[in-house]
């Protein structure tokens, strides 16, 4: 990644529906500068961790190329079932035309496979057990992605892009049946597994663009819109295997799943002097179809009847959705800002058809919906000091979730929800305030933090709090940096309690808990660098999810030492 950029309310619905913002990942281009360049990186650490990163990249006249390839490995914490193993590579290709636009083509391949060691009671948690719970559980992932992207902008006030992509995902799992929350699995079902293998076949395209026009003052008023279409084939295929690691099995359940998907979306900055005003609209236009083709848990025996059929489902569901936001520069680099935008989560595949015998969906399931609120101030003003801090309220209206229901669970709206917080960014170089100037070398302290106050405020959770919504989420620290010789980083993440079930039932509570991380580079040559760290340095015992197989308990003190080489 070149850099990732967060957007704040209306603006992140040029990106897609969610709430709360939107993070656009910037993946690194080709370097101007050189023909050829080349790092790589060779990391080992606890649990016999090896990783390594490799790259090359430089531009040959109108030609640009980046490369690079990813593997990491390593044995886990738990005691057996909690290896993992990952290759990733990627070429990028980037050809530049005398008009100033730019034609970029990328394939990417990722392959990991992962044990899954399975979750604990709290009882075990407590005693230091970290022993696994499952000891066949596997998970494997795979994925290739082709995409072409050209961008041109035609002049200094406007810019065009358009991406053609196309993926191909796989999601296969093998997991042994029986057993509890955090107990090995014991009886008959025990002797099998279920085997489930996921396929996501995707197209698409995503054109995009923005120009400036007219002018209040010196500031230009900006419109930029887009759309994009793309259709995915999603079957499913459910197996039963006659032994506790089997791979293959007895076909249990088939089902064919597809999306089309066009969303298209406009937005306007207006500016008057050190006063904008950005409204945006976004239309999702969301087509959904889902037909079992098999399903040995309709009734005991497998048989269709008329009174249990194989479920078919075909939606289509228009959504607009606004947002407007607002910005009032008071000083230089520093601006008071506000937002109100609505979002929307629709139904996925598992809630409108679950696959399991004991899921059920309730009749009348609709969408989520919510709208944020958010005001702030941010400033750059001072060399020394960044920072934004903002309040928001984001309510949310017939939230999906799950509800305990006679002979299993319901996906059903479990009510409306209502978070209200404050986030805090706080940056400041001390050096850089003692001395008046940047300099060198640089001591910044740190500090993200998140004040929540969540609660179902209708249906049948109401009173709870919802799941992973915990009072604080803090992370602070301090760096000191130099350009020559490198950096230390000593940084803490604090979590307050809270539960991973709307619900709030105490085998779903986690404990507040806080870690600290110790790390350093040093520059040992202008192209050697020598990196180490410590996480978790002083040994937290915590975890942050619960499964409905148990507790995830995280690792405790672990290290990892390495070099960089790059020329």
């Amino acid at each position: 990644m070149d850099r990732i950029e967060f957007l704040h309310g209306g603006a992140a619905l040029q990106y897609g529906p969610q709430p709360g913002g939107a993070l656009n990942y910037i993946t690194h281009r080709p370097r101007e500068d050189k023909e050829f360049s080349i790092r790589s990186q060779h990391v080992i650490g606890s649990d016999n961790l090896y990783s390594t990163f490799s790259s090359a990249d430089g531009t040959v006249g109108k030609l640009g190329y980046y490369t690079y390839f990813n593997h990491r490995q390593a044995d886990g914490f738990r005691s057996t079932n909690s290896d993992y193993d990952l290759y990733n590579g990627a070429v990028k290709l980037l050809y530049s035309f005398d008009n100033g636009g730019k034609l970029i083509f990328n394939v990417d391949s990722y392959r990991e496979t992962h044990g899954e060691p399975g979750g604990l009671t709290a009882e075990a948690f407590s005693d230091g057990n970290l022993d696994a719970t499952r000891l066949f559980d596997e998970l494997t992932i795979e994925r290739d992605s082709v995409s072409l992207t050209y961008e041109i902008a035609p002049n200094s006030d406007s810019f065009f892009t358009a991406t053609t992509w196309w993926s191909d995902y796989l999601r296969f799992s093998h997991r042994q049946r029986g057993g509890g929350f955090g107990a090995l699995p014991t009886g008959a079902d025990s002797g099998t597994d279920s085997v489930e293998r996921q396929e996501f076949h995707t197209f698409g395209t995503d054109a995009r663009y923005r120009m400036n026009w007219g002018f209040a003052g010196d500031k230009p008023h900006t419109i930029s819109t887009g759309a994009q279409f793309y259709y995915s084939d999603a079957p499913r295929r459910d197996s039963r295997g006659l032994t506790p690691d089997a791979s293959s099995g007895v076909l249990t359940n088939q089902i064919s799943r597809e999306t089309f998907y066009l969303p298209v979306f406009v937005e306007n900055r207006f500016s008057f002097g050190n006063f904008s005003i950005t409204p945006s609209v976004r239309l999702e236009n969301v087509w959904q179809n889902i037909d079992e083709e098999k399903n040995n848990t309709v009734d005991n025996s497998g048989a269709i009847t008329a009174t249990n059929p194989l479920e078919s489902i075909n939606e289509y569901n228009a959504v607009l959705l606004g947002g407007i936001g607002a910005e009032y520069e008071v000083a230089k680099s520093s601006a008071v800002y506000a937002n109100i935008s609505q979002a929307y989560r629709p139904k996925i595949y598992t809630e409108a058809v679950p696959t399991s015998p004991t899921a059920f969906v309730n009749g009348d399931l609709d969408e989520g919906e919510s709208i944020e609120y958010e005001i702030g101030f941010r400033t750059g003003a001072f060399e020394w000091l960044t920072a934004d801090i903002s309040v928001f309220l984001l309510e949310f209206k017939n939230q999906v979730g799950t509800v305990a229901v006679t002979g299993g669970t319901s996906f059903e709206n479990v009510g409306d929800a209502r978070h209200t917080g404050v986030d805090t960014a706080l940056n400041a170089d001390i050096l850089a305030l003692m001395n008046g100037k940047a300099s060198e070398q640089s001591l910044n302290l740190f500090l993200n933090m998140t004040l929540l106050n969540a609660e179902f405020t209708d249906g049948p959770n109401e009173g709870n709090t919802p799941q992973y919504a915990p009072d604080h989420i803090i992370r602070t620290g301090i760096n000191y940096s130099h350009e020559k010789y490198g950096k230390v980083s000593f940084s803490g993440t604090m979590v307050d309690d809270h539960f991973a079930d709307d619900t709030n039932t105490e085998p779903f509570a986690i404990p507040a808990y806080m870690v600290w991380d110790l790390t350093a580079e040093y520059e040992f040559h202008k192209n050697v660098r020598l990196i180490a760290g410590i996480n978790n340095l002083f040994d937290e015992s915590y975890y942050s999810r619960v499964r409905g197989d148990g507790i995830d308990p995280s690792s405790g003190r672990n290290y990892y030492i390495g070099a960089s080489f790059e020329f």
